[in-house]
């Protein structure tokens, strides 16, 4: 993900089951004190849990991230230059397969458009 001087990024990955039961491992912009952060995140049954919040890398020029999945144990980790990684949280989340992966934009609320950009995506086996 390209981090602009802006810092309206707010996207990041998606591991999607269904619109009740989600993962959403992102860098934020909100204008608040967390702008920049970045954030793991369980969606349930409408309910949201934060995982874990990291500010380590909200200057970063670029951000890799990366999900990790073994069964239903999720890793989550990101870094600022491909090579040493940051531990973002880990979640154990009772989803069988099939499940999506992806990745996603937001502008939420009131907040301005997002300047998410993304130059890879891989899913590895």
């Amino acid at each position: 993900m390209h981090v602009t001087p802006e810092s309206q990024e707010y996207g990041g990955l998606l591991v999607w089951k269904s619109q009740d039961r989600f993962l959403r491992f992102e860098k934020t912009s909100s204008s608040d004190a967390f702008k920049g952060d970045i954030r793991f995140e369980r969606h349930s049954w409408r309910d949201r849990h934060l995982i874990k919040r990291v500010s380590e890398l909200r200057n970063a020029s670029s951000l890799y991230m990366r999900l990790e999945r073994r069964g239903q144990i999720f890793n989550a980790y990101a870094s600022a230059n491909g090579i040493n990684w940051l531990d973002c949280g880990t979640d154990i989340m009772g989803v069988g397969d099939p499940i999506s992966v992806g990745i996603y934009g937001l502008a939420p609320g009131e907040a301005p458009a997002t300047t998410t950009q993304f130059d890879y995506f891989r899913i590895m086996r």
